[in-house]
């Protein structure tokens, strides 16, 4: 196949984002495509004549146009043209009907990755098709022209009795390929080639038989008793009236290894991507949990009468633990995109005060800097959307404080715009424009680039993981957005994202309003049980004093055996259960406190406290039964406080 020349793809697709995945496949093989993509039959029809395609593509099952008409109309056109079918449910009987039909092959979406192999064996094997029809219609024509066709063709071809299995005629590619001589491949069955059983090869034959032209992948045995992989094309020929096998075969080992090597090597990657992200896990887990003891009782000693000097260096040691926590943040976050592990919650929030929270965050490292921070609202965006506040948030503060890091004099500003509005779908514009040091044009496309700095020198003055922007594309991009920017060296860059959501229904927000009200639950009056389930004694002593306020009654438990002890033969008002610990881990000892409560009849809220920080940990914590999560460190000496108060109804609920 000529790799140089760019394949014509005719793509049938309903579902545009399917379509772009499986061409990125494709070109990731290096294979050089000109795809056009089609989901209605007089498009399909249209794109046949005009876009003359090498190969089609099309999806099994679609709402309008299904593959299997596409494929009718593709053979009544050109029974040559190569067809791909691909489906989502793996279903033999959907292949075989595929099959039989005369689709040159069948994918299921979930092995994609063996789309380029399939590309380019089912234009071989088209290709192969056709220099058999060729050849059949030369034979037809004149015995000697047959015999000239036969003999001398480069392609590997056996002439097959279906009834004896003899091996009725080969032309001298097919001595050269399996190493006997003409007279002895005359005196051999096909059986003696071919090492499946004798009913298996029968059943074969007949398929091509009744269905006149078929094409398999079998093994070979050749004089050296080397195995082969070959792909053979078959149809029937008559001659008076027997039928003889035509068979043209094709020597596909060196792509089958090829593709077993590339299957294999991809499995090991996605292995080590898993165990990198355990990696990942488990070492944060390691950090956050010291970090909650430092931060913690930094927040503890602010409360206390210190000298100026103490609070001083009190400041330095919170200070430096929010910029070590913010890098850890960063791997994680780094780590969930690269493992597309990273999920997106869906609520009503209000975007110019998700930008005003920001501003404020950033408002006094900007004003140690001497820098104003500005910003403009458009007044068509006086709604709230429905989204993932946290994560636009976090896009917000990575692009501000990226401006505030580049930015030695001067202004930045946050701009808010409409750019696009459908009903009640809109594209949201925010801007972050600084008076900055500026980016090199050339050298702009680097800015989003994993672990990458522009200022990469030792004494560089700005510092960083060269994480924060790469993380910003990685979930603009998770939310279907856009970033781009525009610079100029000297004079400042603006960071501009297009982010699309749905403008949130006005009774939704007043839902919201009435689930915030209902938690405002202030406790007085009560002195509540608490069971704290923690093995690391700086946690527990932190958490002793952040409840010493109230007045509870705190137990604590080390390990997940002894919480459930504890639970089984006393009465609290809330849990507050560690995720890792000795004997038995927080998940399990969540897991039996649940079934004891089958027989009391009464549930208590468990809240998860711990470093386990990875995407989908608070779904493992909700999924064991735990009501509510909270993770290490805590940004603030109020929360646990808060969400035991969240969760403390004056009446228990009944399970």
């Amino acid at each position: 196949m000529d790799t140089e020349k760019p394949i014509k793809i005719l793509y049938v697709e309903d579902i545009q984002v399917e379509a772009e995945i499986a061409l990125r496949e494709i070109k990731k093989a290096g294979i050089q495509v000109s795809c056009l993509i089609v989901e209605t039959k007089d498009a399909f029809i249209s794109a046949l004549d005009e876009f003359n395609p090498d190969v089609i593509i099309s999806d099994y099952s679609m709402p309008c146009f299904d593959g299997m008409q596409a494929l009718k109309i593709s053979l009544e056109r050109d029974p040559f043209l190569p067809f791909i079918m691909i489906t989502g449910p793996t279903n033999e009987d959907t292949a075989v009907a595929c099959m039989k039909a005369g689709a040159t092959d069948y994918l299921i979406k979930g092995h994609i990755s063996r789309l380029p192999f399939a590309i380019k064996e089912a234009i071989e094997s088209k290709k192969s098709l056709k220099e058999k029809e060729t050849v059949i219609s030369q034979l037809k024509e004149s015995e000697e022209r047959y015999r000239s066709v036969f003999y001398n063709n480069h392609s590997v071809m056996l002439m097959i009795d279906p009834v004896t299995f003899a091996i009725v005629d080969a032309n001298p590619a097919a001595c050269s390929f399996y190493g006997w001589s003409h007279e002895q491949l005359k005196t051999m069955k096909i059986t003696d080639i071919n090492i499946l059983p004798h009913e298996e090869i029968t059943k074969k034959m007949n398929t091509v038989i009744d269905n006149k032209a078929f094409h398999y992948y079998f093994r070979h045995r050749l004089a050296s008793g080397e195995i082969r992989d070959v792909e053979v094309n078959c149809s029937a020929i008559t001659f008076g009236k027997r039928a003889i096998l035509f068979s043209i075969v094709n020597d596909v080992t060196d792509r089958k290894k090829a593709e077993a090597a590339l299957i294999a090597a991809k499995e090991e990657a996605e292995a080590a991507n898993e165990a990198k992200s355990r990696f990942v896990a488990n070492i944060s887990h390691e950090l956050r949990t010291p970090m909650n003891g430092i931060m913690g009782f930094s927040g503890l000693l602010a409360s206390t009468a210190l000298d100026g000097e103490q609070a001083e260096y009190n400041e330095m040691i919170k200070i430096s633990s929010a910029h070590l926590l913010e890098v850890i943040n960063d791997i994680l976050d780094f780590s969930r995109i690269e493992a597309k592990k990273l999920r997106l919650d869906n609520a009503p929030f209000d975007l110019t005060a998700t930008i005003n929270d920001c501003i404020k965050i950033v408002e006094k490292q900007a004003h140690k800097k001497g820098l104003q921070i500005y910003s403009m609202f458009a007044s068509e965006v006086n709604y709230k959307v429905s989204g993932d506040h946290l994560r636009v948030k976090q896009i917000l503060l990575n692009l501000l404080s990226n401006a505030i890091k580049f930015t030695l004099n001067g202004k930045i500003t946050v701009i808010l715009d409409q750019a696009q509005k459908n009903d009640n779908k809109v594209l949201i514009s925010i801007s972050v424009v600084d008076s900055g040091i500026g980016i090199p044009a050339e050298r702009i496309e680097e800015t989003f680039h994993m672990f990458h700095q522009l200022e990469n020198s030792d004494t560089r003055r700005f510092g960083g993981s060269g994480l924060g922007l790469s993380i910003v594309k990685g979930i603009v991009e998770l939310m279907e957005g856009e970033i781009s920017v525009t610079s100029e060296v000297g004079k400042g860059s603006c960071f501009k994202v297009l982010l699309p959501f749905e403008m949130a229904p006005k009774q939704e927000i007043l839902k919201q309003q009435g689930v915030a009200a209902k938690n405002n639950f202030n406790g007085a009056g009560r002195k509540l049980k608490v069971l704290l389930a923690e093995d690391d004694m700086m946690s527990v002593v932190l958490i002793k004093k952040m409840l010493s306020g109230p007045g509870w009654d705190l137990k604590i438990a080390s390990s997940g055996v002894e919480a459930v002890n504890f639970y089984e033969n006393g009465e609290f008002d809330v849990i507050i259960m560690d995720g890792q610990m000795p004997d038995m881990d927080g998940f399990e000892a969540a897991r039996k406190i649940r079934e004891i409560e089958k027989n009391r009849g009464v549930r208590v809220p468990i809240i998860a406290l711990s470093a386990y920080a990875m995407s989908d940990d608070r779904s493992k914590f909700l999924a064991s039964g735990m009501d509510d999560y909270i993770s290490k460190p805590m940004h603030n000496n109020d929360i646990l406080v808060d969400t035991i108060i969240k969760w403390v109804d004056p009446e228990k609920k009944t399970v």
